[in-house]
């Protein structure tokens, strides 16, 4: 399966918002791949993937990512939520 570079970066950005894990590139690739499956996944399906550790010189560097794909910082950051009030 073919993932793009941007691909690569947003699932990096996505796993160390959501989950707080610092992995690498090819970490990245393989959720990029798994989103790109999901409707083919059946549910109650257990998926399992392994992350390694690595790209902090490039991924997670603002300046490297708006060099190399612009402003794409909306596509890991969810929109706040308002309080719920009772």
């Amino acid at each position: 399966m073919h993932v793009s570079d941007l691909e690569t970066v947003v699932g990096c950005r996505r796993l160390l918002k959501r989950e707080a894990i610092l992995a690498g590139g090819s970490s990245g690739a393989v959720l990029a791949a798994l989103d790109q499956m999901q409707d083919t996944i059946e549910d109650g399906t257990t998926c399992v993937v392994l992350l390694a550790y690595r790209g902090l010189d490039t991924i997670y560097s603002d300046d490297w990512v708006h060099a190399h794909f612009g402003d794409i910082s909306h596509y890991w950051i969810e929109p706040q939520r308002e309080p719920v009030r009772s």
